[in-house]
């Protein structure tokens, strides 16, 4: 793989919790590839994304299909981060977020941007919705829960 062959794919440690991403968004591969997967045509999909492009998903869709390969054969990802920014791409700056807060936002749907909250809401629609009018085109959502005590699932 070289840089040019997708040079509309980044990885940014800071942004997205280092997953790549289409150039100059928010918008993950693995969201670009998700969309496609659910529109009938790209039409629908261009319209729902707007500033998406053909050759967008085109890189997106070969930029996954190289990675899930290595992915399969037991070798790491293509696109290698930084040691150094380990942590933010593993998402521990939301998880360190989700420990210290989930308390105030049980049974919510937040949508974090590294360790700050960035909406919440009784619904995910609604909060994606409110994180995308805020800008974020792909936003990291979870719905809080009151932890288990039990180390397991059962019957």
């Amino acid at each position: 793989m070289t840089a040019a062959k997708f040079d509309r794919i980044t990885v940014d440690p800071k942004e997205m919790n280092g997953q790549p991403c289409i150039r100059g968004t928010r918008l993950t591969v693995c969201r670009v590839v998700e969309a496609v997967s659910l529109h009938q045509n790209r039409e629908d999909l261009f319209r729902e994304y707007p500033g998406l492009g053909e050759e967008d998903v085109r890189q997106a869709l070969e930029f996954a299909a190289a990675n899930l390969e290595e992915v399969m054969n037991g070798r790491t990802l293509r696109a290698v981060v930084s040691p150094s920014a380990a942590a933010e791409v593993s998402g521990a700056r939301e998880l360190e977020w989700l420990r210290s807060h989930w308390q105030e936002y049980v049974d919510r749907w937040v949508v974090l941007d590294g360790d700050r909250l960035v909406t919440e809401s009784a619904s995910a629609r609604e909060a994606a919705e409110k994180a995308r009018a805020l800008g974020f085109s792909s936003p990291f959502l979870v719905h809080v829960e009151e932890p288990s005590d039990l180390p397991f699932g059962g019957w």
